[in-house]
């Protein structure tokens, strides 16, 4: 079985992705931007909203914190190669490439694909051989995090919208001047725009990641 059909195997194995999540990648190294990057959870002063929203928060760190992994993985391939930091993967990979000089194959390591020289090599290619090696294992640990946050993070994006209309009652409940809950209802709707945009952010990542492993598979498949 050549490395390409088993790469494949082993990212749906080890995500088990629903639908489509992986179709359509026009850039994979491209990191996905949007609410998940850019908005946290704010706190709503009403004990029941800010319970339900910390169970968003927490899948949202989650995701932060994937995709902070996998930008420190890219990073450290550049500055092993010598690279500016910033450099998409597809470019440090084809750099890697050339400085090898045909001397570093892709092989598997049980199921994680990895690379290894097949000769002696400069010291920065062994660098970046390493690096590379180190990014593999952060993606597929960021594709298994994001699968799961997608999944957790669904029956949430569902319920968040009818929190809205709870406002006025819990809102009173809770000893809150008339005047205060227009600025509480906006801060619910924030919330409910992070939770219901968070599974298809998750989703975006996850693609990234098995992107980024695809990349090594062909970039140094025979």
């Amino acid at each position: 079985m050549r490395i390409r059909t088993l790469l494949g195997f082993l990212v749906l194995a080890a995500v088990m992705p629903t639908g489509d999540a992986f179709a359509g990648k026009k850039d994979a190294t491209e990191q996905p931007q949007g609410a998940a990057d850019e908005l946290a959870i704010q706190k709503t002063g009403l004990a029941s909203m800010d319970q339900f929203f910390g169970q968003v928060q927490g899948q949202l760190d989650r995701l932060h914190g994937a995709r902070r992994d996998m930008q420190t993985g890219s990073d450290n391939l550049a500055v092993a190669l010598g690279l500016a930091t910033g450099t998409p993967v597809q470019s440090a990979l084809q750099d890697l490439r050339s400085k090898a000089q045909g001397k570093v194959k892709v092989a598997l390591d049980g199921r994680v694909p990895k690379l290894q020289a097949s000769d002696a090599v400069p010291e920065n290619v062994q660098k970046g051989i390493d690096a590379v090696n180190t990014l593999v294992d952060a993606d597929l640990a960021a594709a298994a995090a994001c699968q799961e946050v997608a999944t957790q993070a669904g029956p949430l994006a569902q319920e968040a919208p009818g929190m809205v209309g709870r406002v006025p009652a819990e809102a009173k409940s809770a000893g809150l001047k008339v005047t205060e809950i227009p600025g509480v209802t906006k801060k619910v709707k924030h919330n409910v725009d992070v939770t219901r945009s968070l599974p298809d952010e998750a989703q975006k990542t996850l693609t990234v990641a098995q992107g980024n492993v695809d990349l090594v598979a062909t970039t140094f498949a025979e």
